[in-house]
């Protein structure tokens, strides 16, 4: 991305306490909120180079432009430039970095200091307190420094390559590794993590001094080599990206490093970035940062910013060779997966499931050929699986690891297809079959149709699905639509249907292909044509029908789960949606298609399709959300169409007399009653950027925004207002 940055020569990523990106370039500093950039300039006058930025508390930045250091005030949007309090003279850092109680670590030459600020600052200089804590003195000057993992310790490194270790309050340097680089070449950056001190230098690759057994490794790009090397051999930082592995940032493009539990490197360059299925060309990267949410920032020389979401790689799936319905899917006590097939009948996985490793199935099954199409699967609470077959017959494998079956006949007619099973007891289910409601008992080897009187759905109607509340109530879903049935023990009292008429559903595609009854007492009602909808046991009533007029994205429902955090989760012919209960509306998932089965274990959802299986962990799509759920960040107000600055006059009115980040009420005049917010929730997602808002009381309902536009207000009447919004 490079709309709208100062300048396209990114030298600096950080991230601030409030989640805003800040890029240092050749041409200011830059603000980035997800939507817009906001550019600051040391000096209107000249363009200055801002080499690094670092996030120092909730109000200030530390940067440093040409050697010297500045505090960007943010409340008040100004650089303070940072002075020693005894001599008055600028401080001049080549390297710094940020510690925990707002003060700061720098190196110039060979001496390492600490400078503490003292809050609140004055309005124009910082003066700082300057202590020179250690001296290098074998001549060889400090370029860069890092903290040690344990947040306390230094590591410095000299432009020789040598590292050295500092421990507050000894005053001490100990000299760690010798890299010895040639004098032509330079550090540039240092890192201290896993038990590695990482040395990247620009002209001679990547160095990595083992701490645990004193081993050196030294990295370079060879043009003869093919594999196991360095994208280039100057290296302007390394990134640790999570699960022991590194992005090298060179001037031709990236390395990813992975150290292995023998602590071996391996190695694989890339001399092109790719995005959304876009190839940047642009592959001088000379600066980057990696937010642990799983955002990845990479500045370039003359390309701007490259940005990767690394959150949208959060599924995996297991892809069979051929079409093979995957109809029912579950987890037994053990771990293993189990898959009941159209194709291929009863499929376990290889090996108890483990996200690190790549799933794999074989047969298991009785090797009859009754159990080559698999339509439903069901476990007890005794741990037996529970298989129903398209010729009415019903397997089970116990916990003595043993099969045993029955049938389900039906006088001088074919066995009916069993859609569905319920669990009731160890040996007792309910059937939900071509040919109505069975109830089955394993124990005696008998079935019994259940019959019922109702003049809209009969009881020899299709049943592709069936759930219970938390009474003797059993809700089906048919080919005509939702049916109730009182019951007592396995006997129906009394029926209910029509539930869909009263709803001012069409009546045509009102099949029910999925039911759940979730953990918020209500029953949901997946339709093969309308949609999703939810039902109240206490109205007895359908309260709710979502479309995709309302964000769902099919309306051909299929399967319907809860995760562990009740979030609601909806499997459709085109892919999978989750319903936000906070805004009423959709996050859309394009990942899964023909969606047949789903299935809640492990912290993990998994998805069948016709000859995919897609899995993935629902709390990894929460991204991480702000520490107040939903939080919003206003970010520009215009008053009259127009930009507000702070301390601006408008129509004889300062609007802004600090950042609107730090402005909880705004005082209009009549002149400027007319004026427009935007707001983020700084997440940095392309898509699934949802709102509510109101301006109270004279907007009473919430009205949905969904890509956080600016929002605008004209003629307003005199009064007292409060602007609400909210995301999730």
């Amino acid at each position: 991305m490079n709309d709208g940055l100062s300048d396209n020569d990114i030298h600096s990523v950080a991230k601030d306490t409030e989640g805003f990106m800040w890029f240092g370039t050749g041409g200011g500093l830059n603000r980035y909120d997800g939507r817009t950039f906001k550019i600051f300039r040391i000096s209107e006058s000249s363009y200055r180079r801002i080499d690094k930025v670092v996030s120092l508390n909730r109000d200030y930045l530390l940067i440093r432009s040409e050697q010297n250091l500045f505090l960007f005030n943010k409340k008040y949007e100004r650089f303070l430039p940072v002075c020693d309090s005894v001599s008055k003279q600028p401080i001049m850092f080549s390297d710094f970095i940020a510690a925990p109680n707002g003060s700061c670590w720098g190196v110039f030459s060979n001496e390492l200091s600490k400078i503490t600020f003292p809050f609140p600052l004055a309005k124009d200089t910082a003066f700082v307190s300057v202590r020179h804590v250690a001296k290098n003195l074998q001549n060889d000057s400090f370029t860069v420094l890092c903290t040690g993992e344990d947040g306390k310790m230094l590591y410095c490194a000299s432009k020789k390559g040598t590292v050295y270790r500092f421990t507050p309050g000894q005053r001490k340097l100990q000299k760690v590794c010798d890299g010895q680089l040639p004098s032509s070449w330079w550090v540039s950056s240092l890192l201290n993590d896993n038990s590695f001190i990482w040395i990247s230098t620009v002209g001679d690759g990547l160095y990595g001094y083992d701490l645990t057994n004193g081993k050196l490794h030294h990295w370079q790009y060879i043009s003869e080599k093919t594999e196991n090397q360095l994208s280039h051999n100057d290296v302007f930082r390394l990134l640790p990206i999570g699960n022991a592995q590194y992005l090298a940032v060179t001037w031709n493009g990236y390395t990813l490093l992975s150290l292995t539990s023998e602590r071996e490197i391996e190695l694989r360059d890339f001399h092109s970035f790719l995005h959304n299925g876009k190839q940047y060309f642009e592959t001088r990267m000379i600066s980057g940062y990696y937010d642990k949410e799983g955002l990845l920032w990479i500045g370039t020389e003359g390309g701007g910013v490259l940005f990767s979401d690394l959150r949208q790689s959060f599924y995996h799936q297991y892809a069979q060779k051929r079409s093979n319905e995957i109809c029912g899917i579950q987890m037994d006590s053990d771990g293993y997966i189990w898959l009941a097939t159209f194709h291929k009948g009863v499929l376990r996985s290889t090996q108890p499931f483990d996200v690190t490793h790549p799933l794999s199935f074989e047969s298991f099954g009785p090797h009859i050929p009754q159990l080559k199409t698999a339509i439903c699967s069901s476990l007890n609470k005794n741990g037996s699986l529970w298989f129903g077959t398209k010729d009415g017959r019903i397997f089970r494998y116990g916990k003595n690891q043993q099969w045993d079956d029955m049938r389900i006949d039906i006088p001088k007619q074919p066995s009916p297809v069993i859609w569905n099973l319920l669990m009731v007891t160890d040996d007792q289910c309910w059937a939900g079959t071509s040919n109505g409601l069975y109830w089955v008992d394993f124990r005696q080897g008998t079935s019994r149709h259940i019959s019922w009187n109702n003049p809209q759905i009969p009881d020899h109607i299709q049943i592709r699905t069936l759930v219970a509340g938390d009474d003797q109530t059993l809700w089906l879903g048919t080919g005509r639509g939702l049916l109730r049935l009182w019951l007592s023990g396995n006997k129906v009292l009394q029926t209910h249907a029509g539930y869909e008429a009263k709803a001012g559903m069409p009546d045509t595609e009102i099949e029910v292909r999925a039911l759940l009854w979730g953990k918020d007492k209500k029953l949901w009602v997946g339709y093969a044509g309308n949609g999703l909808a939810s039902y109240s046991p206490e109205g007895d009533s359908i309260l709710t029908c979502y479309t995709t007029t309302q964000g769902l994205c099919s309306n051909f429902v299929t399967a319907l789960v809860e995760d562990s955090d009740h979030s609601l989760w909806v499997g459709s012919n085109s892919g999978i949606s989750r319903l936000s209960r906070h805004l009423q509306s959709f996050y859309n998932y394009y990942i899964s298609g023909s969606n047949r089965s789903v299935f809640f274990g492990k912290d993990f959802l998994f998805w069948g399709n016709h000859s995919t299986l897609t899995y993935f962990r629902p709390s990894d799509l929460r991204f991480n959300y702000p520490k107040e759920k939903g939080r919003v960040i206003f970010t520009d107000l215009e008053v009259n169409h127009s930009p507000v600055q702070i301390g601006q006059n408008v129509n004889g009115q300062v609007v802004l007399p600090q950042s609107l980040l730090y402005t909880s009420k705004l005082h209009l005049t009549h002149e400027n009653r007319n004026f427009s917010l935007s707001f983020t929730n700084l997440l940095y997602l392309s898509k699934l950027q949802k709102y509510l808002f109101r301006l109270y009381p004279y907007q009473k309902e919430w009205i949905m925004a969904n890509e956080g536009e600016k929002i605008s207000y004209d003629r307003l009447p005199a009064g007292s207002y409060t602007f609400q919004v909210k995301t999730h």
